[in-house]
């Protein structure tokens, strides 16, 4: 859901006529009648949504945006679990242990209360209720001696983790970095399950080295590319007619199967096409749907608010585009280039 997406659906703006369960809803001039259970829930893969006061005080708005330091105690257990895979195993089983033993606990408690609600007459007489606290005694010390000991192993194993604790702390920066570049062009969109798999594969890769700076001579890179384009063909559509959509469905589709490249071109100018695309991305991560491993989607565009953040979340975006204040310099200087 968009941002200005809900102030057109007549649902938000709904009269309720009468209270559960004969709720009848005016929509314009027709009475819908309203079941009493019925729920109504949207999402929105925007990572900060600006929506207008009439409409916040409409719906019930949940935010389950990630937050820097929730962020960076995730990518925390993510590097330990790369770097020492030992100290998270037994930082899981610690917490599982310490939650067992504090539920064994509570049930304890719960139980001798039980017994002291239920019983009747004198306490002393009661045998089960005396076993019950007797047993009872035994099972809580032990079990208050093993949450001690938990307890310090905990600190000791919190004390080896910290050691990557700069590594976290620098990626959640990075991802909150990249994340607010949607503010200066809606086209910078990335999702935090798109960063968190570079973040591992960075890891998973990297080995201890030295800075090093590399010259790429443009020979090299026009051998490199075209050495990729021999690994595959591949179709392009660029001009947006009434069947352009079909047709480029047709050409995704063939080309998942053979392995062919796919070029999409000047996709703003498809504005109607734009969530069908969407909905066919989509299916490229279904268990059910087989990709070749060779298949390419490429797709251009100009800058848009109409493009789909889910596309663009998980997509690798190349800009071709100068920064704002040079392009001017930058246009000189091709034209220059031209006329040598």
């Amino acid at each position: 859901v968009r941002d200005g997406d809900l102030n057109k659906w007549p649902l938000m703006v709904v009269d309720l006529k009468e209270p559960f369960p004969n709720t009848q809803v005016s929509q314009g001039s027709v009475l819908i009648g309203r079941f009493a259970s019925f729920r109504f829930y949207m999402t929105t893969k925007m990572a900060n949504p600006h929506y207008l006061p009439e409409v916040c005080i409409k719906v019930t708005i949940i935010n389950f945006t990630v937050t820097k330091s929730g962020l960076e105690d995730q990518l925390l257990s993510d590097v330990v679990r790369l770097e020492s895979p030992h100290l998270e195993e037994q930082r899981n089983e610690l917490i599982v242990r310490i939650n067992a033993d504090r539920s064994q606990l509570k049930d304890i408690e719960d139980c001798i209360l039980k017994l002291l609600f239920t019983s009747k007459g004198n306490i002393l007489d009661n045998e089960e209720l005396v076993q019950t606290l007797q047993e009872s005694t035994v099972t809580s010390e032990a079990i208050k001696q093993r949450l001690e000991e938990a307890d310090a192993t905990e600190l000791l194993i919190n004390s080896a983790r910290e050691r990557y604790r700069p590594v976290a702390t620098r990626g959640s920066v990075l991802y909150f970095v990249i994340a607010s570049l949607s503010e200066i062009d809606p086209m910078y969109q990335f999702s935090l399950k798109y960063f968190k798999q570079l973040f591992n594969c960075t890891i998973e890769t990297s080995e201890h080295s030295y800075l090093q700076l590399y010259v790429v001579h443009r020979n090299h890179e026009a051998a490199a590319l075209q050495k990729r384009e021999s690994v595959s063909t591949g179709s392009r559509l660029s001009h947006w007619g009434k069947a352009a959509g079909p047709i480029a469905e047709k050409m995704i589709h063939s080309a998942l199967t053979s392995g062919n490249w796919v070029v999409l071109q000047n996709c703003h100018l498809a504005v109607s096409w734009m969530l069908v695309m969407e909905e066919l991305i989509k299916t490229f991560t279904d268990p059910d749907t087989s990709v070749h491993e060779n298949f390419r989607l490429f797709l251009s565009s100009m800058p848009t608010k109409v493009f789909p953040v889910t596309v663009l979340q998980n997509s690798v975006k190349v800009t071709n585009e100068p920064p704002k204040g040079l392009q001017h310099a930058t246009s000189l200087h091709r034209d220059h280039q031209q006329f040598l």
